[in-house]
């Protein structure tokens, strides 16, 4: 094979390319159940159902800002994070308490190892909502 040895991550530009695709992917595939059904609307209030990711830098966190139905309140989410090829990285569960919620990520992995810099999947599912999110660590 090839040499790579000399080559610093900053070459590797079509790996990253590569994985951005297979995340895309990844999120698209959820996206299509996501869209699936209306916002859930509780009374005369519609809710917004969604899911943001955003790391603090410096701090070894990824926040997780999550809205859902008022319908799914009680429920056990399941939140799963997985790296740039795929593989599971992290599987958490959360309680939902109300419409928005916010979690924290400690960038550790099942086994409590350090997660590497890189591009990541968040992916919860709670009753038939499925959402997903994508971020990067940097450092």
């Amino acid at each position: 094979g090839m040499n790579v040895s000399g080559l610093t991550p900053t070459y590797t530009i079509g790996v990253i390319d590569e994985s951005k695709m297979e995340l895309m992917k990844m999120i698209n595939d959820v996206a299509i159940t996501t869209q699936a059904g209306s916002p859930a609307s509780v009374g005369r209030r519609a809710v917004k159902v969604g899911m943001s990711a955003h790391p603090i830098i410096g701090s070894g966190i990824v926040f997780l800002d999550v809205n859902l139905p008022d319908s799914h309140i009680g429920r056990e989410a399941a939140i799963e994070i997985f790296d740039a090829r795929g593989a599971l990285v992290r599987k958490l569960t959360h309680k939902v308490s109300g419409s928005n919620n916010q979690l924290s990520w400690d960038l550790r992995d099942g086994r409590g190892a350090s997660a590497a810099r890189g591009t990541y999947v968040v992916r919860l599912s709670c009753g038939s909502t499925r959402l997903a999110s994508r971020f990067s660590i940097f450092s």
